[in-house]
């Protein structure tokens, strides 16, 4: 099952399977656990601009190289 993301106000970024068979809280695990703001749709992402250091994330602790 995959979702159409469309204006991606109703798509969770991690939980649902938006992008693949997978979601991403189940694929990059290491970085969903680091996560502090797990409810982000994708809107929220894209709007936020979705850089890695972006505050859209909100890491619990500065990510290390190869986690970015």
């Amino acid at each position: 099952m995959s979702k159409k993301v469309g204006d991606g106000t109703s798509t969770s970024f991690w939980y649902d399977r938006w992008l693949g068979d997978v979601p991403f809280c189940t694929r990059f695990r290491r970085l969903f656990d680091l996560a502090s703001n797990k409810l982000s749709t994708v809107v929220d992402i894209v709007a936020l601009g979705g850089e890695v250091d972006g505050e859209v994330w909100g890491w619990r602790r500065r990510l290390r190289v190869w986690e970015k």
